[in-house]
């Protein structure tokens, strides 16, 4: 067998699972993202994301860029664009790295990023031009921090919690859900499980509460704040087999054939196995 096959194997396993995969797009409290308004998004890190860009199809070249929040006195960088293969000089090596984890969707130039960490939090902008088509505030919150839950085996999900902060400051964390999934079985016990985001209300002595926002952001104005994680909670469901539910679901047992490719490490070394298809949304 060619050296390369292992190699293309897996390339065609990532394209089809991102061809055919569903990208989550984020949770986010309050307003729904509207085009061209700044919006907060929470996700979880190492699970693959996609940030839509309204309207880009007809907008010609679209350009994709990233600001950390701890960059003073910078714009936003280019890191990613369409119509052409040249890419854009990186002042940051970070801005590399990100590069090289996303692509844009083909028609929509929509962002998806494979495998985000929780160093990729920052402000992604779309453009066309000098027009902004999006801006998202995105906190990608850490996947090694998440509490996992199941109701049937008597665990509890984390309780909010209110703690002090500097100047007569204080915040309360507390987990934001997302819907929860379908059940995973049909005439039979099956599991639904529900995606969580920490997020902080924070108040100030002079002021009422601000808008309750993602447990990183919150951080970067107070450093000093608690550590926590996202969380995933799971119970047992129980559905019927009617038209509706089939309809949304796989074929039963199948199993889609990705990538198969053999690895050798060495002895007592860390190795890492992904799924490309896998995520924690679905």
């Amino acid at each position: 067998m060619s050296s390369w096959a292992p190699l293309l194997a897996f390339l065609l396993g990532l394209l089809l699972s991102i061809a055919e995969g569903n990208h989550y797009e984020g949770h986010w409290l309050g307003q729904p993202c509207l085009p061209g308004q700044p919006c907060v998004l929470a996700f979880i890190s190492n699970n693959p994301v996609v940030l839509r860009c309204p309207r880009s199809s007809y907008r010609g070249h679209i350009t994709w860029q990233y600001l950390d929040p701890s960059w003073t006195d910078e714009q936003p960088l280019t890191f990613l664009r369409s119509g052409g293969t040249s890419w854009p000089l990186f002042s940051h090596d970070k801005l590399q790295r990100l590069r090289f984890k996303s692509r844009l969707i083909a028609g929509t130039g929509s962002l998806y990023i494979s495998s985000p960490s929780r160093e990729d939090s920052g402000l992604y902008t779309c453009r066309a031009g000098d027009a902004t088509l999006a801006y998202y505030e995105v906190d990608f919150q850490d996947a090694e921090r998440l509490h996992v839950s199941h109701a049937e085996l008597g665990e509890a999900s984390l309780g909010n919690v209110t703690v002090p902060l500097d100047q007569g400051a204080q915040a309360t964390l507390f987990t934001s859900w997302s819907p929860w999934q379908s059940c995973n079985r049909c005439g039979h016990p099956g599991e639904r499980k529900q995606v969580g985001f920490c997020y902080a209300q924070l108040t100030t002595m002079d002021s009422e509460g601000e808008m309750p926002m993602p447990c990183g952001m919150a951080r970067q104005k107070y450093p000093t704040l608690p550590q926590r994680g996202p969380e995933l909670r799971i119970e047992t469901c129980q559905v019927r087999c009617v038209t509706s539910y089939l309809a949304g679901q796989e074929e039963p047992h199948w199993v889609p054939f990705l990538v198969f490719t053999n690895y050798h490490p060495q002895l007592k070394a860390t190795a890492h196995l992904r799924c490309p298809a896998s995520s924690i949304y679905r």
